[in-house]
């Protein structure tokens, strides 16, 4: 009779478990896909951006990567003063990582998602991220910031 009852009680403990566990792996599955399209946006618009950034073709990068609103603050003229800085503390700009994106949504909002880049310099690195908004051929990098290391704190630079 006691063996009939902890029979019971492990298929209680299974009836909970199991549809539990798999929703927990639905939701990791979900999770990780759509950090795989946040970071296939990101490297479709970031990574040219930088590509011509870095080749110093400013105008170029804000003109096909970056959305109206960043324009109307961001000049080519203010984003090569502000990789000039970081070239004069740093040494030459030779490359970037991404580091990792997300997206992010806001109830009744915009999505964006947000990519987190190391930028490679001779003698040090800087992280940099890039909120990215619209969808598919629209997206547009739509505000860029600089991130201390050490802080999560992000503040709004040209970069």
């Amino acid at each position: 009779m006691e063996a009939e009852s902890d029979k019971g009680g492990c298929l209680k403990v299974l009836a909970i478990a199991v549809p539990i566990l798999a929703l927990a792996a639905f939701l990791i599955w979900k999770a990780m896909q759509a950090g795989g399209r946040a970071s296939e946006v990101a490297e479709r618009v970031v990574n040219p951006y930088l590509d011509k950034v870095k080749s110093g073709q400013y105008q170029e990068a804000l003109d096909a990567h970056c959305s109206d609103s960043l324009k109307k603050t961001m000049t080519a003229q203010k984003l090569k003063d502000a990789y000039t800085v970081l070239e004069q503390a740093n040494g030459r700009f030779t490359g970037y990582e991404l580091y990792i994106a997300q997206e992010q949504h806001e109830i009744g909002g915009p999505s964006i998602v947000q990519a987190r880049y190391t930028l490679k310099f001779e003698r040090s690195e800087e992280h940099v991220v890039y909120d990215i908004a619209g969808e598919g051929d629209a997206a547009r990098i739509d505000q860029t910031y600089d991130r201390p290391v050490g802080r999560e704190t992000l503040v709004p630079a040209p970069r």
